[in-house]
């Protein structure tokens, strides 16, 4: 083994893709932490807005917010109210 072949083995370069392969996945685990960030403070925003009789409703206390909020995984975080959920009264229709 000459000395030029111990160099190369020790110390191997770094290829460009390997090296864009990892600031990807460094950018994307940030970006993904953001963004659950993001979502769990308008989940905290949206549970604080409603009233203590409609959280007693739904089996929450306002100190359970917090918790409940940041137990959540990225699929229930994600996911979007239907359409005239709690947006109003009850629709009479809608009853019979």
């Amino acid at each position: 083994m000459t000395h030029h072949d111990y160099k190369i083995s020790l110390f191997p370069e770094k290829s460009p893709l390997r090296d864009k392969s990892s600031l990807r996945r460094t950018l994307g685990r940030w970006v993904k932490a953001a963004t659950q960030s993001y979502q769990n403070k308008r989940m905290v925003a949206a549970l604080d807005a409603l009233d203590d009789r409609i959280l007693r409703d739904i089996g929450l206390t306002r100190g359970e917010i917090h918790g409940v909020v940041y137990g959540y995984d990225d699929l229930e975080l994600g996911m979007t109210p239907t359409p005239g959920a709690a947006s109003g009264p009850l629709d009479q229709a809608a009853l019979r």
